[in-house]
């Protein structure tokens, strides 16, 4: 049995009680999953170099995704990649926020829509990147009528609830896979009942693996080592 299937039954087992108490699992993961592990931030965190080379790469609706390993949730994710994310840069941002009349004030530096356990927001590029490892993939083929319905559909998502059931048919509450799948709709990323298992940030950068790439993969910055260039066809052995 693999680490996330031992995990989605552990899950099944506890899930009841969680059920009948639902209040638990927030509380739980809004004072116990940002714990930190011997370190208080990612190894790339405030890294010039890292920075200037996501601003010279990225563009808008390419996809980040990001391991952490020095909090307590980074280890309960069945994933290499813990987190996944979606740049729309600056001027989007400030566009998808504007279609919200009501919401909280637009962060500084908001270029990045994720699904973190305050809800769907945009944060910056900065706050993305306070991680350990970083790689951006990309649809290269987006259309104008794929960009105007991936507006929309990021419109609808922005301020919705975290999702802490992980239950693809809550259209209310998102993760963050769960958000690129539905902002990506047209991508082949199945929904956790076809998977038997939870879609998960790795299914997000198979697309970007060999032998049939759907996605293009740009960029991997990893803090970890010393290794310049690393590419994310070197970390296929280690996904979920």
């Amino acid at each position: 049995m693999r680490l996330h299937d031992a995990a989605l039954c552990a899950g099944a087992r506890v899930l009841p009680v969680f059920r009948v108490v639902p209040w638990l699992v927030p509380w739980v993961m809004n004072h116990i999953a940002d714990v930190c592990l011997g370190r208080q931030n990612g190894r790339l965190h405030g890294s010039a170099t890292c920075l200037a080379q996501l601003r010279a790469a990225l563009r808008p609706f390419d996809i980040i995704l990001s391991r952490s390993e020095f909090r307590v949730s980074d280890r309960l994710i069945p994933s290499f990649f813990t987190h996944a994310a979606i740049y729309l840069g600056p001027s989007l941002a400030a566009m998808a926020h504007r279609s919200r009349p009501g919401s909280a004030p637009l962060p500084a530096g908001a270029a990045v829509l994720e699904a973190a356990r305050t809800g769907v927001r945009l944060t910056s590029l900065e706050a993305a990147s306070d991680v350990d490892l970083l790689a951006v993939v990309r649809e290269a083929r987006l259309t104008d009528h794929a960009v105007e319905a991936m507006l929309g559909r990021i419109g609808q998502a922005l301020g919705k609830k975290y999702d802490f059931w992980f239950d693809d048919a809550d259209d209310d509450r998102l993760f963050c896979s769960k958000l690129v799948a539905r902002v990506f709709t047209h991508l082949p990323l199945a929904a956790p009942s076809e998977l038997g298992r939870l879609m998960l940030p790795d299914d997000i950068a198979r697309l970007a693996m060999p032998p049939d790439p759907i996605l293009s993969a740009l960029l991997v910055i990893d803090g970890r080592v010393a290794d310049p260039r690393p590419t994310l066809e070197q970390y296929a052995p280690l996904l979920g």
